[in-house]
């Protein structure tokens, strides 16, 4: 006996209030087997097999319908013929359907809008987007597989000359997307579940900070009250001294803190990582919130790296001044001031200690550095050097 029903996401894997997918079970003998109709919606959306409370509902159940109308004649076409009912092949067959005309580079132009993400993380989308292109070398649907996706690592390392850390996040693009056809079956299956241990995320060795005397430097400018530097230069200040990143600091909202002692504290999650970190004001980042009434300098993340480059000039700063940086500062400053590293990764909100281990590595090699410089000083007295 072979029944055919709609389903919404059998695997329950859909987060509370996301959208998940709507599903062909198809039943031979009392066995199950599910097909993705590659329509996605919210569990509030769907009752009793039938798309309800969208805007687009009609149009939705009108392609799940004609959808399910094929899965049957699949499912009567190898009943009439006398063969075993093969709900892969049904499913390959689908899948043809569903990608269209549509290659995939085309496809991820189109998806790339509609993600839920950040104004800095869709920009690494598009810089993924438009690498595919250049590189030319996955456009079709049957290209997208595990060695054309290590060719691909091969050609931004050895052609684009990009490093791990720039490599590893195209990946992560990347992994995103190829995830997310996966779910629609739009490809038989992630490249990426072939490639577990390959693609490294690599050291960054060159962890760039600013030392105190930098920061006093930075803090003490005398800038035109109100002008777009002297709001750059406080923004920068405030996640000096509170470890946020630049989308953590737009997200900033004074009612989230409450008084603890003589400080405000805030338990919060990272907008990009969703990881819970601890939150304080210290005294430098509460003037500044003082400064403009309970709230921080909003800018945008171009402006503000623009007037960053022409602050660092100003304060005499010799290493690249970008919004990142601060956070950078945070966690060294904390180190230098006897923070404990399992603390500083709370304060952080990082998800591994190893990656904050890496600002206690830069720091031993800046120790090593100081003293490198002295024994050549002392060398060059000596005429040694």
């Amino acid at each position: 006996m072979v029944t055919t029903t709609i389903c919404f996401d059998y695997r329950g894997r859909t987060k509370k209030g996301a959208e998940g997918p709507v599903e062909f079970r198809v039943t031979i003998d009392r066995k199950s087997y599910y097909i993705n109709s590659g329509v996605r919606v919210r569990a509030s959306e769907f009752h009793a097999g039938v798309i309800v409370n969208r805007p687009d509902a009609a149009e939705l159940n009108e392609r799940v319908r004609i959808l399910a109308n094929r899965v049957e004649a699949e499912i009567n076409r190898c009943l009439s013929d006398g063969v075993k009912i093969d709900v892969a092949q049904i499913r390959r067959r689908l899948l043809t359907t569903q990608q269209g005309n549509t290659d995939f580079i085309t496809w991820v132009a189109d998806t790339i809008p509609d993600l839920n993400v950040t104004a800095g993380t869709r920009a690494h989308y598009n810089t993924l987007c438009r690498r595919l292109n250049e590189w030319g070398g996955m456009v079709s649907w049957h290209e997208v597989d595990a060695e054309h996706v290590m060719t691909f690592d091969a050609w931004l390392r050895n052609v684009c000359h990009i490093g791990d850390a720039g490599v590893y996040n195209h990946h992560k693009c990347l992994k995103s997307l190829l995830q997310r056809a996966d779910a629609l079956e739009l490809i038989p299956r992630n490249p990426y579940t072939r490639l577990r241990g390959r693609i490294k995320r690599g050291e960054r060795e060159n962890t760039e900070f600013l030392t105190d005397a930098e920061m006093e430097a930075i803090q003490a400018l005398a800038l035109e009250r109100g002008s777009i530097l002297d709001r750059a230069r406080d923004l920068f200040v405030f996640q000096m001294f509170t470890g946020m990143a630049y989308a953590d600091a737009m997200s900033f909202n004074a009612e989230d803190y409450t008084r603890d002692g003589d400080g405000m504290v805030s338990n919060q999650t990272r907008v990009k990582t969703g990881v819970a970190f601890v939150g304080r004001l210290l005294s430098p980042a509460a003037a500044v919130v003082d400064k403009y009434g309970g709230d921080i300098p909003r800018l945008d993340a171009a402006d503000y790296n623009h007037a960053l480059k022409v602050i660092g000039t100003a304060a005499g700063i010799k290493v690249r001044m970008h919004s990142h940086l601060a956070r950078h500062t945070f966690a060294t400053y904390m180190l230098r001031h006897g923070v404990k590293i399992e603390n500083l990764q709370r304060m952080l909100g990082h998800s591994s200690i190893v990656t904050t281990q890496r600002y206690a590595k830069v720091l031993a090699q800046s120790v090593r550095d100081d003293y490198d410089a002295v024994e050549a000083q002392i060398n060059k007295k000596e005429g040694k050097g």
